[in-house]
């Protein structure tokens, strides 16, 4: 066995190389399983629950409150609606959290002319929509 004194540079070079990359392959790996184990999250079973349980009916309502508006989404993509990329992706999304939280939603598709696009979302505008998204 050599001492640390008969190793050469290049031999320590290499060796501290090799750790940081190991340092660095176990780091990869744990952020890797951190963000998987943040995916998988918590089931909506208790929010449900506490959502469907029945309500309390020893206080009277204080006020009677009109339903309020919708929120309005609309979307400008340049390609169409169903071109299995980007814009479906947009449009899918759109449609589900339209139908979760009840949200309008309007999507005008194939707008890769900027000035058409520049229309849809002035027109959008116009007519009152809380958010106009735009990708291009």
């Amino acid at each position: 066995m050599s001492s640390p004194e008969e190793v050469s540079p290049q031999v320590m070079k290499t060796a501290r190389n090799l750790m940081r990359r190991n340092r660095l392959i176990w780091l990869t790996g744990l952020v890797v399983l951190a963000l998987i184990a943040a995916a998988c999250g918590g089931d909506d079973t208790a929010e449900t629950t506490a959502a469907t349980a029945a309500p309390d009916t020893t206080q009277a309502p204080t006020t009677t409150e009109a339903p309020a508006d919708p929120i309005r989404i609309a979307m400008v993509g340049p390609s169409a609606s169903n071109d299995l990329a980007f814009t479906q992706s947009m449009v899918d999304s759109l449609d589900r959290l339209g139908q979760k939280y009840d949200i309008e939603v309007d999507v005008t598709d194939g707008t890769f002319v900027i000035e058409d696009a520049a229309v849809a979302i002035r027109g959008y505008a116009e007519d009152g929509y809380n958010i106009v998204l735009a990708h291009g």
